[in-house]
């Protein structure tokens, strides 16, 4: 397969269809292991969590997962089926792009895009630099897929933008 190609056809970077991938298996991986070790990994986090406590009463890992776990155990289903379909998702956008299927990026950018404002909501509630990192790249792949040029989209702008009412100037 021409690289080169695939970049000019799609307007895609096998780097974007590479990252895309990986965090759709990571997504995939998540939720299969809810689904499998749920019961396991809560078991572990409750010894975790009271050995923590006794070291240290005030200790911010043990109290912040103390609001988080039982939040996802009480909507694991909802957020097994949200991790899965969007990690099989992703996969097969990628899949899709790397056979040049045109399917594959309305995939990718319709996915990329439906999550921004999500990422927006997370940023503001909880303001972390990884957070705002990981808005800030997918901000710009979903612009890439889209094919936004702004320098192209400003410099025609006179000449998209013509005066209702005009006329032409006759030289003379």
């Amino acid at each position: 397969m021409n690289e080169e190609n695939l970049e000019k056809q799609y307007h895609v970077s096998r780097y974007i269809i590479a990252y895309k991938f990986i965090l759709g298996f990571f997504e995939v991986i998540l939720g299969l292991g809810i689904i499998i070790y749920g019961k396991r990994i809560y078991e572990l986090y409750l010894n975790f969590r009271n050995s923590e406590l006794l070291e240290d009463p005030h200790d911010l890992l043990a109290r912040i997962s103390e609001n988080l776990i039982p939040y996802i155990l009480a909507h694991q289903g909802y957020v097994v089926f949200i991790l899965l379909l969007l990690g099989v998702t992703k996969m097969v956008g990628c899949v899709g792009l790397w056979y040049r299927k045109h399917w594959g990026l309305d995939i990718l950018i319709a996915v990329t895009i439906a999550l921004l404002p999500f990422e927006v909501y997370a940023i503001v509630i909880h303001p972390s630099a990884t957070k705002t990192a990981y808005f800030i790249i997918n901000l710009f792949i979903a612009l890439y897929l889209v094919n936004f040029k702004p320098r192209d989209y400003f410099s025609d702008l006179k000449k998209r933008i013509k005066p209702k009412n005009s006329l032409p100037i006759r030289p003379g």
